[in-house]
């Protein structure tokens, strides 16, 4: 299915303004005529939104993967989009938000802001349990390093005092 029939389809939902789906159409029609997508034409964040929407191939793929697709066209409209979103707000957590309207966080530990939440989701997960700081940054298979990264930078951002930092990791990973 070509994108003006996956555009008609996002048409029909009813959920997308006519100033959008005007924009992203005229983006739509001008793809065979040129080598680069003109992005520059979207003005709202509906119109970002819709764009990914008719894209399914995307979907699903990280952030990581997206700078790193050169075939698809996907880099280039994430650099657009993130391009867009600076330019729309200074705010660091503003800019965030509008990123994460497309970009969904794949992690869900984003969502933690207490040493409870932290240490539910660690006894959560049995395989991780007796493992040293070193062995569950080894761990890829089960999520052990990504989630110690994420706790790591979410304990040295509730206190620049090192001691309080080391206190909080040894909440879930005790001293040998």
């Amino acid at each position: 299915m070509d994108l003006e029939q996956k555009l008609d389809e996002e048409i029909q939902k009813n959920i997308w303004s006519k100033e959008s789906i005007d924009r992203v159409r005229k983006v739509v029609e001008l793809i065979p005529t040129r080598k680069n997508v003109p992005y520059r034409l979207f003005e709202e964040i509906e119109d970002y939104q819709l764009y990914y929407e008719l894209h399914t191939e995307w979907k699903g793929k990280s952030t990581y993967e997206m700078r790193s697709d050169t075939e698809s066209g996907v880099e280039a409209f994430y650099v657009s989009f993130i391009l867009w979103t600076n330019k729309q707000t200074e705010d660091v957590k503003e800019r965030k938000r509008l990123r994460q309207t497309i970009f969904k966080p794949k992690q869900k530990w984003i969502q933690y802001h207490t040493i409870n939440d932290w240490v539910k989701e660690y006894e959560s997960h049995p395989e991780w349990n007796g493992k040293s700081i070193s062995e569950m940054q080894k761990d890829t298979e089960s999520g052990g390093r990504t989630f110690y990264n994420a706790f790591y930078i979410w304990t040295i951002s509730q206190t620049e005092d090192k001691k309080e930092q080391k206190k909080l990791r040894q909440t879930i990973f005790k001293p040998k």
